[in-house]
């Protein structure tokens, strides 16, 4: 009760909360390939801003794919975003 009080998170409640926050980011991404691309590489900086031991981990997480998949996401991310007029191949 007491740790209720003070706001300690329990056993397992950061990893929540952090997984939480990172669905809510990916919910809001824009629909459009540039826009989304960005928002990604952004949620990726924000999370290790906060101090996040492995964003990418949690990423894939929150949007239910394999760590390598997301990986892969944000490598074709940082090569859109750094080179916008190459055309993606889909």
């Amino acid at each position: 009760m007491t740790n209720e009080f003070n706001e300690v998170l329990s056993v397992g409640g950061h990893a929540t909360m952090v997984r939480r926050y990172t669905e809510k980011r990916l919910a809001r991404l824009p629909r459009d390939r540039q826009g989304y691309h960005r928002g990604l590489l952004d949620l990726h900086d924000d999370l290790t801003r906060r101090g996040e031991e492995s964003p990418t981990r949690v990423m894939a997480a929150a949007h239910g794919m394999p760590e390598e998949t997301m990986r892969a996401c944000l490598r074709v991310a940082r090569q859109h975003v750094n080179s916008p007029s190459v055309p993606i191949k889909e």
